[in-house]
């Protein structure tokens, strides 16, 4: 039994000057491989015959420094670089930070201080990382047009329309030119992405829905919302202009507007205003506008 509890890949697992004998005797006795007995006698062997094999190593390690100073030989050859599996975590803890400059790791390390935003963030930018990387497995190289869409996206989601403030907000950002043309291509793969992903979210929207108990109440909330639309019929009365102009109206009587959520929306294009509340497309997305905005008047929707 002790045999099969002392796995070489657990024991490597932990971390070296954690890796004791009362450890291991603690780890037995919860996992159940040694009774009280057996554990007693071993504790008492242990305590008679047990090698300090680290230390061992370690004294071998300064003796051999000593004799070569007190000689003033030189070891022949390389030394031998055994790479651990803690080594490789700090390689790849290297290869995180890679790309990052000056304050960047700080400035995440801060929005890790507050475990509720960093939640938020974290799923945002899992989303958009599934969409670039679905763009990217599908082949898509971001053309002229792509790349113009998402830069007069973003720089009118922020106010940045003219070149000063945008140049502004580069200094500010700590962005090179490079770095800017970069994002603008990630965000034309996000867009083309996350358009298809919307038509692959509902039964995933739904499972959480139902894993976190808030479905029963959206029941409710919606089949009083159908009931409303029965009663008023469907006001498809807006704004005359194209389909842009007219879905920006709907997301104003919608009250979206007002809801923190959804801050920018106005600034994103029909496609990716669709993708972002998990609709396959503008029709879809022009009909959720119109009837939530034909029953918003009696009950407007919760903020999210």
């Amino acid at each position: 039994a002790m045999k099969d509890f002392f796995d070489a890949d657990e024991l490597k697992a932990v971390y070296y000057p954690e890796r004791t004998y009362p450890r291991i005797l603690h780890d037995a006795a919860r996992a159940s491989v040694l009774d009280a007995t057996s554990r007693e006698r071993l504790a008492v062997w242990l305590r008679a015959h047990a090698v300090d094999i680290k230390r061992r190593d370690a004294d071998t390690a300064a003796r051999r420094v000593r004799e070569d100073i007190d000689t003033n030989t030189w070891p022949a050859g390389r030394p031998v670089h055994v790479p651990t599996r803690f080594f490789h975590d700090l390689v790849g803890e290297e290869f995180h930070r890679e790309g990052l400059r000056g304050e960047q790791w700080s400035v995440l390390d801060e929005l890790r201080a507050d475990p509720s935003r960093f939640a938020e963030v974290r799923a945002a930018a899992e989303r958009r990382r599934a969409g670039i990387e679905l763009a990217r497995s599908a082949g898509v190289r971001p053309d002229r047009r792509m790349i113009d869409a998402a830069a007069e996206s973003f720089r009118r989601a922020h106010g940045l329309l003219e070149t000063a403030a945008l140049q502004q907000w580069l200094d500010d950002a700590g962005w090179t030119d490079e770095d800017y043309a970069a994002f603008v291509e990630r965000e034309a793969l996000r867009l083309w992405g996350e358009t298809r992903l919307a038509r692959l979210d509902s039964l995933d929207l739904l499972d959480v829905l139902h894993l976190s108990g808030e479905h029963d109440a959206l029941v409710r909330r919606a089949r009083a919302r159908v009931a409303r639309l029965d009663r008023s019929g469907l006001d498809d009365r807006v704004d005359p202009g194209d389909g842009t102009a007219r879905r920006a109206a709907l997301v104003r009587r919608a009250g979206f507007d007002a809801h923190a959520g959804f801050d920018g929306l106005d600034g994103l294009d029909d496609h990716a205003l669709a993708a972002r509340l998990g609709l396959p497309g503008v029709v879809a997305l022009e009909g959720f506008l119109r009837v939530l905005a034909a029953t918003t008047d009696e009950t407007r929707p919760s903020p999210m």
